[in-house]
């Protein structure tokens, strides 16, 4: 069977490094995969001490170390650095760090060919071409005299990119323009609507008539008296006060800190004891009023919310029970 003794995993370690090749040692590190029995650590101070190099990468890479594998490939080759990277790639890393190892592999190669700017350019146009990075990323690296003739196709790549990448722009902002322009259109049916009230309507909350005292009509067609909207607005900060805090609520409640700080208050008791008092906000009547004439009760989120309470409110339980059969 499989040995999975760590002791035996770190002896065959320290054995394998002392061998002249380092092939048997790169193929057990590799066949022990992201989570080996041997200890890491050891083996890695075991690998630098006999200077096996490319067995270091193989055990950064293994564990997931891409970055760190990438600057020790690259004491060896850039052909194995850009390997690693490309592995990197294919086993799912996040874009921005298989980006980061692109730039260390162009960045030896501009040192390392400072003496040469024409080769350096070649080898930086191919290694362009099996990565991405864009040109844009890259030059900042070079000499500031380099001539960049020899990066023609890679320019003429990053400038279609750039011209797609303005195109997609526009249409998006084409769509939202439109949209805008749809939005202001309702704004304005809205504010030029009417609605026709007889003199026998009721407030649909209170079951009142509301055309002796101050109401308010909504889009919808329902109608409340204004006192009763209002009681019926508090009633539901009590109970849910962060719901005044999003949807369309969020315009004035959000926009203005005292109202908002008031309805923190107010949710923060809510949670403790499972209704909030009025007595520490401070929300007049009047701001309470303004709060309430902003959706209407019947079809907005205070209506969507409720769905999710008891039919039996807190308050109600010895009503209810004296209705038990």
């Amino acid at each position: 069977g499989e040995v999975l003794d760590p002791t035996v995993h770190n002896y065959l370690i320290s054995l394998l490094v002392k061998q002249p090749k380092d092939d048997s040692l790169i193929r057990f590190i590799v066949k022990s995969g992201p989570k080996p029995i041997y200890d890491v650590k050891s083996a890695l101070r075991l690998c630098y001490h006999h200077n096996k190099i490319r067995a270091c990468s193989e055990i950064h890479k293994v564990i997931g170390e891409y970055e760190e594998a990438t600057r020790v490939a690259l004491k060896i080759n850039i052909q194995l650095a850009q390997l690693t990277a490309i592995e990197a790639e294919k086993a799912g890393v996040n874009a921005e760090i298989t980006k980061r190892l692109w730039l260390l592999v162009a960045r030896h190669v501009i040192n390392k060919e400072k003496g040469d700017v024409k080769k350096a350019t070649q080898k930086i146009s191919d290694i362009l071409k099996h990565c991405s990075l864009s040109i844009e990323e890259v030059l900042p690296y070079f000499p500031d005299f380099v001539q960049i003739g020899g990066f023609k196709s890679e320019v003429v790549k990053s400038l279609e990119a750039y011209n797609q990448s303005i195109r997609q722009l526009k249409v998006e902002m084409d769509r939202h323009t439109e949209t805008a322009a749809k939005i202001r259109e309702d704004i304005d049916e809205l504010q030029n609507q009417k609605g026709f009230i007889p003199e026998t309507r009721r407030c649909d909350l209170s079951g009142e008539a509301v055309l002796s005292r101050p109401f308010l009509y909504f889009p919808c067609g329902h109608v409340f008296l204004e006192d009763a909207l209002t009681d019926h607005t508090i009633q539901q900060a009590k109970r849910r006060p962060k719901l005044l805090l999003s949807g369309p609520f969020s315009a004035l409640t959000c926009k203005e800190s005292k109202l908002e700080a008031s309805l923190e208050a107010m949710d923060k008791e809510a949670k403790e004891k499972g209704s909030a008092s009025l007595a520490l906000v401070d929300i007049t009547r009047s701001e309470w009023k303004r709060i309430a004439s902003l959706e209407c009760p019947l079809c907005g989120s205070l209506m969507i919310a409720s769905c999710h309470e008891s039919l039996i409110l807190p308050e109600e339980k010895l009503e209810a029970e004296s209705w038990e059969v």
